[in-house]
């Protein structure tokens, strides 16, 4: 999927000079990518999460693999729609349910 922040090396710094309000500074003060909430709990409680927390298209995906899985070969899966409603912190535990119509 990648990441609208996410670049490697000099990518990154043309990046982040580029459009200077971009980088949010880390704990040595060097601008880093706003995703880091996803890897770093300091960040993370800034705004307001209890840690850091999945990406949401990650939890889309793991659904997905459950309907498919569960259905097996010979199913086909026609729509799927996911509600993400709330932040899953790391250690949190996630259910997955769904309804077959």
């Amino acid at each position: 999927m990648g990441r609208l922040y996410i670049r490697a090396n000099k990518l990154a710094w043309k990046q982040l000079r580029k459009h200077l309000g971009l980088g949010i500074p880390n704990k040595f003060g060097i601008p880093d990518v706003p995703e880091r909430v996803h890897w770093e709990d300091d960040l993370a409680t800034l705004v307001e999460t209890p840690a850091v927390y999945d990406y949401g298209p990650e939890r889309c995906s793991w659904m997905s693999h459950h309907m498919t899985n569960w259905m097996g070969d010979a199913g086909f899966l026609r729509r799927l729609s996911v509600e993400i409603r709330r932040h899953n912190p790391v250690g949190d535990t996630l259910y997955i349910d769904g309804e077959v119509k």
